[in-house]
């Protein structure tokens, strides 16, 4: 009686952890709300890459800025956000004209990364366009998150055609 006793109970132990480590190493993926925030840039020539960037605190945004040679124009702070949401900065690389655009689609949350789905548009080839160096780009509001810097941006090209 005692020993059927001792291996139920280690099933159920059993069947409890393999469910936990299951459990933890399938992380569901989320899709996540989020916010468009207005905000204008300056820049200093820089060539950056396309790229998403995780932002958690003000210090973080301000060095952030720094790296990408950038400074916002009539510039709020964002403490309001913080408590509860991180921001995201969708950045469509260094362009060489202007009329581009970037449009974030989608942000999923798989645990500890976030996938950005966003839509770089150029203009058409018969566009005119002023002969400047543009960076398209997005700040959003996002849920609170605990991702690190595993974000991956998936960016899909598209073309707006000219009248």
């Amino acid at each position: 009686m005692k020993t059927s006793i001792n291996v139920r109970s280690r099933y159920i132990l059993f069947s409890l952890l393999t469910a936990l480590l299951f459990g933890c190493a399938s992380n569901k993926p989320t899709l996540m709300s989020f916010e468009y925030l207005p905000a204008v840039f300056e820049h200093e020539y820089a060539e950056n890459e396309a790229k998403a960037y995780l932002i958690n605190d003000q210090e973080t945004y301000n060095e952030l800025l720094g790296k990408l040679k950038m400074r916002q124009q009539d510039r709020d702070e964002y403490n309001e956000y913080w408590e509860n949401n991180s921001l995201l900065l969708v950045y469509g690389g260094t362009r060489p004209s202007s009329g581009y655009n970037i449009q974030t689609d989608t942000v999923i949350s798989t645990g500890k990364k976030l996938e950005v789905f966003a839509t770089l548009t150029e203009p058409g080839a018969n566009c005119m366009v002023a002969d400047m160096i543009s960076y398209p780009m997005q700040l959003l509001a996002i849920p609170k998150t605990s991702a690190n810097d595993d974000i991956k941006l998936v960016l899909k090209s598209s073309s707006k055609p000219c009248r």
